[in-house]
């Protein structure tokens, strides 16, 4: 699905409910520092397994960044991003995976320190099938349009 992004506006009632502490930093370019040894962190309250139930504690996983090649040559040219220059493919580590209800999720990776919301939830194939890896939308793409919206 090419452009599967969205932004929502959280008015500042909401937010001081959210209890957030973490800090991110800028985003960065997917040819800055993509290699697949790269291991991220991924978190939501979808599903443990394919069918299953929403949880209702945060979970938190961490996957391994793919090129494209690897990931079109484990799901194949039907199921695997066809718009190359705005998603990444990551793999679990040890068959941890998104599912259902974590679209829109943070894809958050480290770099020389620091964290970076790298990308967003976008779909996969299965759940936590070992081996076989999820569709990510690359966030520093729509930076421009992100900036646009929020000023």
């Amino acid at each position: 699905m090419k452009n599967d992004i969205a932004l929502i506006k959280i008015s500042p009632h909401q937010n001081k409910t959210l209890n957030y502490t973490g800090t991110f930093s800028n985003k960065i370019k997917l040819n800055n520092f993509l290699n697949k040894q790269m291991t991220c962190n991924i978190m939501g309250f979808g599903a443990l397994k394919y069918g299953g139930d929403y949880q209702n504690h945060l979970y938190k996983a961490t996957v391994k960044l793919i090129t494209n090649e690897e990931c079109i040559s484990i799901l194949g040219r039907i199921m695997a991003p066809k718009f190359e220059d705005n998603t990444i493919c990551a793999v679990g580590l040890d068959g941890e995976d998104v599912c259902q209800g974590d679209s829109g999720g943070p894809l958050i990776c480290y770099y020389k320190g620091n964290k970076y919301l790298y990308g967003i939830v976008s779909n996969g194939l299965s759940c936590g099938e070992r081996g076989i890896p999820s569709i990510y939308t690359l966030v520093g793409k729509y930076e421009h349009w992100i900036n646009e919206i929020i000023n």
